[in-house]
């Protein structure tokens, strides 16, 4: 459980980053707006397409058994409020409370909602193949290729 809410903050932090990279890194464009660093933003919009679906699969793992045949509503506060309120409480949370948590995340990996937000991530800023291939083809590589020279293929 702790390697991957590990896995969770060290992408929080990742976005983090780059956002502070591409706020820190604003100069003024053309028209004399000042505009983000476009460097970090394109990372961005390039690995979190891809990240989205592994938060998605961590939340159904951490979840496991206690998504599956969830209580509704109707049970939580009906006939069933006793059972609900005595088996599925836990150590932090009493019964209903884990059932809005487990909704919660049932809502957010697994139901209908779950499955096209997914695809809306993954599509939201264009195709990721195209994406890439932009990314690489728009990337300076000059003055890390010129480093490698230096150090590494030029004779001392």
């Amino acid at each position: 459980m702790q390697e991957k809410t590990a896995e969770v903050i060290v992408a929080l932090e990742t976005c983090r980053a780059l956002l502070h990279t591409a706020e820190t890194g604003a100069t003024p464009n053309r028209f004399g707006l000042v505009t983000p660093a476009w460097a970090p933003l394109n990372a961005s919009r390039n690995w979190y397409p891809r990240a989205y679906p592994r938060f998605m699969e961590i939340l159904r793992q951490l979840g496991a058994s206690g998504l599956m045949a969830l209580p509704t509503e109707a049970d939580v506060f009906g006939p069933a409020q006793e059972d609900v309120e005595r088996y599925l409480q836990s150590a932090t949370l009493d019964g209903p409370e884990r059932v809005r948590l487990f909704r919660l995340a049932w809502d957010t990996c697994l139901s209908s909602f779950a499955g096209r937000q997914s695809l809306y991530e993954y599509f939201f800023f264009g195709d990721p193949v195209r994406m890439a291939g932009a990314l690489v083809a728009g990337y300076d590589r000059e003055p890390l290729k010129e480093r490698i020279r230096e150090r590494f293929l030029r004779e001392e």
